[in-house]
């Protein structure tokens, strides 16, 4: 997400942090969430986990009805970029 004209990267997060903790955490299907700032100040990525692909769509119909309000708000003030991934390896440290 790269947030819009006169919004900064922090206060993108803080939106995105606070409609994740309050709508996305309780939402069926939801396994886990990480959000990520760009070093150069230009973009956050959320990174979340689902446990089927139905899940997700769920939460993207919840979104898209208006009943992720605190959702909506952290996307109306960034240029969002969607793309559902599946995850083909993980690596950790020792």
């Amino acid at each position: 997400m790269k947030p819009i004209d006169g919004v900064s990267q922090t206060e993108l997060t803080q939106l995105l942090k606070t409609a994740l903790a309050d709508e996305l955490v309780t939402q069926a299907g939801f396994i886990s969430s990480t959000v990520h700032e760009s070093m150069d100040n230009d973009y956050v990525v959320n990174y979340s986990q689902w446990t089927n692909q139905a899940a997700l769509n769920t939460m993207v119909e919840r979104l898209q009805s208006g009943n992720a309000p605190k959702l909506g708000l952290a996307f109306s003030n960034a240029t969002p970029g969607f793309h559902p991934f599946t995850i083909v390896s993980s690596h950790f440290s020792n």
